[in-house]
């Protein structure tokens, strides 16, 4: 049977405590795809800061393909990987919260209005305000 042990903040620490973790963490990270599906097709979603409106018109295996009001306006959507959405997740699962200026300084060619508009449509993400920040709900 795993070490169990109970910090000061009342939570377990130990091997169930990392695997506790390790689940929340693959939870946020399987929440994304079905999202992305969701909204594939729907009609626009609104970027966080700005209201602007995106739209997802195709999703393949590692890419979904973006249309911003610009790029829908010249027929040419924009690819962006599905795996800069999961990297920005596990920043959040590991920190709770995450600026848009995190994202800027350590992730600089993210789509950071687009990761920011699909991970607060996520149930255990939370906006913030400015400076726009994304926060971990549990």
């Amino acid at each position: 049977m795993a070490a169990r042990e109970t910090a000061n903040d009342g939570t377990e620490s130990g091997r169930s405590g990392e695997l506790r973790t390790q689940a929340a963490l693959v939870a946020l990270r399987d929440d994304v795809r079905p999202l992305l599906e969701s909204l594939t097709g729907a009609g626009p979603f609104l970027t966080a800061s700005q209201g602007r409106s995106n739209w997802i018109v195709r999703l393949e295996s590692t890419t979904v393909w973006v249309h911003t009001e610009k790029s829908r306006a010249a027929g040419a959507p924009q690819p962006i990987p599905i795996e800069w959405l999961l990297e920005v997740a596990d920043m959040l699962e590991s920190r709770r919260v995450v600026t848009r200026e995190d994202l800027r300084r350590e992730k600089p060619r993210f789509r950071s209005a687009f990761v920011f508009a699909i991970l607060c449509q996520l149930d255990r993400v939370r906006c913030e305000g400015r400076p726009m920040a994304l926060a971990l709900v549990e």
